[in-house]
């Protein structure tokens, strides 16, 4: 056996080296630093000997590093939460503020600062450079040049030319086609008019392990005989809601689009492939061509008095506003026709109204008449409501007409409105 021998002064360095690399890093960003002082020898410890201490290679940080700054600004540690740079810049610098919308042709625009319709361009400038300026990211430089036929080579542009930077249609244009504008389109809800003849068949199954289906996924649709149905039709996934009061139909919640891709007509089985997902779509939902879109009709002068009210709604909400759509007990048969208008009226005072829901101390008042003592009286609330004047809050406009009930869309309104409420169509307006 070998007696050990006595490790070398390289070797203990080599054991202590590693140690070193527990410090951490500085980042590779340059700063003017003083050149630090050489460190003074340590006092000999207590109990004889002499220890020498040196000076780490990695050099000392100065009184202004910053360890954070390598990170972006939501990363870093804060020690004073009111300090103005604190917050987080999504990688956006400062100077450059904007907020986004969305584009006529369905993609977002950031206004403000950032993309403008157009730029002129400058020596110096390349689609790559404008790309990131305006879209946070070189790497939509195609996007750009597609918004630009009259640039034949991407590399050469001059100064002085117009780049077009965002897209410009009068169409707008959604998963399911390209509509033209003021189209209404009901995006989760639909209606049908018959659910035995505009129900064409159900979702049976899928190839797939998936109880619940979505987008990209392949699934197999029982059709009804004698159903009219090509190899690329698109046919709307859904499920009975409930029916519209007065016999206008079914309210059906829409879960999404189906392209057919195969089709055999003598067992009436499809397979296709769901290019749109709404909600979760599972087997035993139906499928068919349910309306979705309504063209918004110029307004019409009606012929004649009618009353109306709101029997149903496309979502369950107890009061309504603008945009939103409505169903009245009106319809074909009344004489309504699409692009009539009804306005909602009311008779009340709204104050009196609202008492329904306080204590008694909200219908007394202070006296300010009496110099000895405090006194309350009570606010008269018996106004005749029936003999006020007709207040106009609301105007509903026809979009689609059937036997005994219309669509109407909530073109404007000053307040909410609620289930139930008074309409009507007066004539010559």
């Amino acid at each position: 056996m070998k007696t050990p021998r006595t490790m070398s002064r390289r070797s203990a360095a080599l054991l202590v080296a590693p140690l070193a690399a527990l410090t951490p890093l500085a980042p590779a960003v340059a700063h003017a630093q003083e050149p630090a002082a050489p460190s003074a020898p340590a006092a000999p410890p207590s109990g004889g000997g002499t220890t020498t201490v040196t000076q780490s290679s990695f050099g000392v940080p100065s009184a202004d590093y910053d360890p954070n700054s390598h990170l972006g600004r939501g990363s870093q540690a804060a020690s004073d939460i009111n300090a103005s740079r604190d917050g987080f810049d999504l990688n956006r610098p400062e100077s450059q503020g904007s907020t986004a919308r969305g584009g006529s042709t369905g993609q977002y625009i950031l206004d403000g600062s950032s993309v403008p319709p157009a730029h002129t361009v400058k020596r110096g400038d390349t689609l790559w450079a404008i790309s990131g300026q305006y879209y946070r990211s070189p790497y939509n430089w195609p996007k750009v040049w597609s918004y630009n036929e009259q640039i034949l080579n991407p590399h050469w542009i001059y100064p002085g030319d117009r780049v077009r930077l965002r897209e410009e249609s009068k169409q707008v244009r959604g998963q399911t086609g390209a509509f033209p504008p003021r189209t209404v389109f009901l995006r989760d809800v639909g209606w049908i008019d018959d659910p035995e003849r505009d129900a064409w068949g159900e979702l049976v199954g899928a190839p797939g392990e998936h109880l619940m289906l979505g987008d990209e996924m392949n699934v197999y649709v029982q059709l009804d005989e004698d159903r009219d149905v090509k190899i690329g039709d698109k046919l709307t996934i859904f499920r009975p809601l409930r029916a519209v009061r007065g016999g206008g139909g079914d309210l059906v919640s829409v879960r999404g689009t189906l392209r057919v891709d195969r089709y055999n007509p003598k067992t009436g089985m499809a397979k296709g492939t769901i290019v749109e997902s709404l909600d979760v779509i599972e087997r035993g939902n139906l499928v068919g061509p349910v309306k979705r879109q309504f063209h918004m009709v110029p307004p019409v002068t009606a012929e004649k008095d009618l009353e109306a009210r709101i029997a149903a709604a496309l979502y369950p909400h107890a009061v309504f506003g603008d945009q939103q759509v409505l169903f009245i007990d009106r319809g074909k048969r009344d004489g309504v026709v699409p692009g009539m208008r009804f306005f909602a009226l009311e008779r009340e005072d709204k104050w009196v109204k609202s008492l329904s829901t306080t204590t008694d101390m909200a219908r007394t008042r202070a006296r300010q008449d009496r110099d000895e003592f405090l006194e309350f009286d009570k606010v008269p609330t018996g106004g005749p409501a029936e003999d006020y004047p007709d207040e106009t809050y609301a105007e509903l406009r026809v979009i689609a007409v059937r036997d005994d009930a219309s669509m109407c869309l909530v073109v404007a309104s000053k307040h909410e409105i609620e289930r139930g409420a008074y309409l009507t169509s007066k004539k010559g307006f």
